[in-house]
């Protein structure tokens, strides 16, 4: 009965980290934020912290996965359950648009480290890398498909289109962490609909 509580505390201690950390590193960045800073902002002990993560890079890749989780689960999979590849692209964009018109903090993490890695953090940079090509392969997908189908017009090059949402996505995620430009990512997201639906 008491390793079911254990594990409880600390899927809580992992998340709570794993929260300090991106507050910290969108604030921050990655080189700017230590392993002393997490410490600080979690008031955990410094065995707690290393029995989740070994080193701050093990907790940017933790990050990284959690976002993409989170990405696929409140983004994706939502966008996915309609049937036609038009609908899947306006809840794409719904979903993209995030809580509050933010976009969602995957953007924000990929952004913010593809900004500041270099060849010494490669295992990291694969790592965003990844993320972000898995968000274009699925807009990519979604906006082809509906070219193919007829629904959204095809005379724009659905993988230029699709990197194109997605760097427009990271770059809204970097403005409203700077609160420049426009408020919310509506602009954006009501661009990409008069680009693909009318």
């Amino acid at each position: 009965m008491a390793e079911p509580i254990r594990s409880s505390k600390g899927n809580r201690t992992r998340r709570g980290i794993l929260g300090a950390a991106e507050r910290l590193f969108g604030v921050h960045g990655y080189h700017g934020t230590s392993m002393s800073d997490v410490l600080d902002a979690t008031s955990l002990t410094k065995g707690a912290l290393y029995h989740h993560f070994r080193s701050k890079q093990d907790l940017a890749l933790a990050l990284l996965e959690q976002a993409r989780n989170k990405w696929e689960e409140q983004v994706v999979a939502p966008a996915m359950e309609n049937q036609e590849p038009r609908q899947q692209l306006v809840a794409l964009l719904e979903g993209a648009a995030g809580a509050e018109g933010r976009v969602p903090s995957s953007y924000l993490v990929v952004a913010s480290f593809a900004g500041e890695l270099t060849e010494q953090d490669r295992r990291l940079w694969d790592a965003a890398r990844e993320l972000q090509g898995a968000m274009v392969e699925v807009w990519r997908t979604v906006i082809a498909e509906g070219q193919a189908q007829g629904q959204l017009r095809a005379d724009v090059r659905a993988d230029t289109l699709a990197h194109w949402i997605v760097a427009g996505l990271m770059g809204a995620a970097l403005a409203d962490k700077l609160a420049v430009g426009p408020e919310g990512t509506g602009w954006l997201l009501d661009a990409c609909k008069q680009l693909l639906l009318e």
